[in-house]
């Protein structure tokens, strides 16, 4: 056994060699990437809006430009819920979420990709009918910041 000194003791040729010192960084054991990458602060807010609807539609929550995320949640175990963004829900041209289900929406703030951030209006199958909407919001963004 060929045995060299490394930079703390003795290291045994093994071929793979030492490492080079960049990788002797402080951080935590089960992070061998801790230090370099950037720490992500989630800035976003994130409200929740219940709602009681019947069987007309009405506008739950206001349009948003801020507006990252949004979860609307059926909370009738029996009847459909019908969404629609911008304009009154109605059967035909409305999201239909099931009894017990939810719809989810993800994306960028400022017209994202995937979450509209127009007005949400919903309509119930049944009178009484109880849910929820959860809408991610972003904080503004001030001008030279």
């Amino acid at each position: 056994m060929v045995r060299n000194r490394g930079r703390r003791g003795i290291r045994r040729a093994s071929g793979l060699g030492e490492l080079p010192p960049q990788h002797y960084r402080a951080g935590p054991i089960n992070d061998p990437g801790a230090g370099l990458i950037p720490e992500w602060i989630n800035n976003a807010t994130q409200t929740n809006f219940p709602f009681v609807i019947g069987l007309a539609s009405e506008q739950i929550i206001p349009s948003n430009p801020l507006r990252t995320y949004v979860i609307i949640q059926n909370k009738d175990p029996a009847s459909n819920m019908f969404v629609n963004f911008g304009n009154s829900a109605t059967v035909f041209n409305g999201v239909l979420i099931i009894p017990l289900g939810n719809y989810e929406l993800i994306g960028g703030a400022n017209n994202g990709a995937h979450c509209p951030n127009d007005s949400i209006h919903i309509l119930g199958a049944a009178a009484g009918m109880v849910g929820v909407i959860s809408e991610g919001v972003l904080p503004p963004v001030m001008p030279g910041g």
